[in-house]
C-alpha cells in the first residue's frame, strides 16, 4: 500500500509500505505482524509508543475501507460492508511504520530495508458500530499536517488526533464475499449488492 510521510524539512512523500507491523527481533516471514494499532494503547505499547514518537507516523489514503459484520442470531454468514464519505472524498487512514533491515546486506543498500506499517484504530460511533464497533482512525486536514510533523513528539497530543468519527461522516453499505479472497482485485468489490437480512441478521 502507499503512505504518506512527512521528512525532517516538511516536506511530504508517497512511499510503499508492507500492511503488517514488523516489532524488532522478528522478520518480514514472521506472520505474527499486528496489522492494527489501537489508539486508546499506541503511547503506551513499546514497540508501538517508540513508532509514535519518533516520527514514524504515516497517513494512507483510501477510497474507503471493508468491514466484516459478525454472524450472530439467525446470521447464517459474516457479511462485508464497504465505508466511505457520502461525497466519495478520499480518507486519510492514520497508521504507524517502521524499518525492518537485513542483517545480512550492507546497511547502505536501499534493498536491505523492508517498511512496515499498522492502521491505527479506534472506537467507531454508534451508526457505524452496528456493522463493527471499531474502524480506522481517520485524519482531517489540520489533524492530518499535525500527525505528519516529524518534529513532534507529543504523544499525547498526536494521540488525541485520533477520535472516533461522528455521527453521519460515513456511508456504508454491503458488498460481494468476495472482498474475502486477496486474489480478487476488481471494482465490484465495492459495488452495493442487495442486503440479505435473513444471511446476516
Amino acid at each position: 500500500m502507499l503512505g504518506l510521510v512527512g521528512d525532517r524539512d516538511g516536506v511530504r512523500h508517497l512511499r510503499p509500505f508492507y500492511w503488517g507491523f514488523i516489532p524488532p527481533g522478528r522478520n518480514p516471514s514472521d506472520p505474527r505482524k499486528p496489522i492494527n494499532a489501537r489508539a486508546e494503547t499506541l503511547a503506551d505499547k513499546g514497540m508501538f509508543r517508540k513508532a509514535l514518537v519518533t516520527g514514524h507516523r504515516v497517513a494512507l489514503p483510501a477510497d474507503g475501507y471493508w468491514e466484516w459484520r459478525a454472524a450472530s442470531g439467525r446470521a447464517k454468514r459474516k457479511q462485508p460492508f464497504f465505508f466511505r464519505r457520502p461525497d466519495d472524498a478520499p480518507l486519510a487512514l492514520a497508521g504507524i511504520y517502521r524499518f525492518w533491515h537485513d542483517d545480512t546486506r550492507p546497511i547502505d543498500d536501499p534493498e536491505s530495508w523492508v517498511p512496515s506499517c499498522a492502521i491505527v484504530t479506534t472506537d467507531a460511533p454508534s451508526d457505524l458500530a452496528m456493522v463493527h464497533n471499531r474502524m480506522p482512525a481517520i485524519l482531517g486536514r489540520e489533524a492530518l499536517e499535525v500527525w505528519l510533523d516529524r518534529e513532534n513528539d507529543d504523544a499525547d497530543e498526536l494521540v488525541s488526533l485520533l477520535r472516533p468519527a461522528s455521527e453521519g461522516a460515513l456511508d456504508f453499505y454491503p458488498v460481494s464475499g468476495r472482498v474475502g479472497n486477496v486474489a480478487n482485485d476488481d471494482s465490484g468489490l465495492i459495488e452495493r449488492i442487495a442486503f440479505d437480512a435473513e444471511a446476516s441478521a
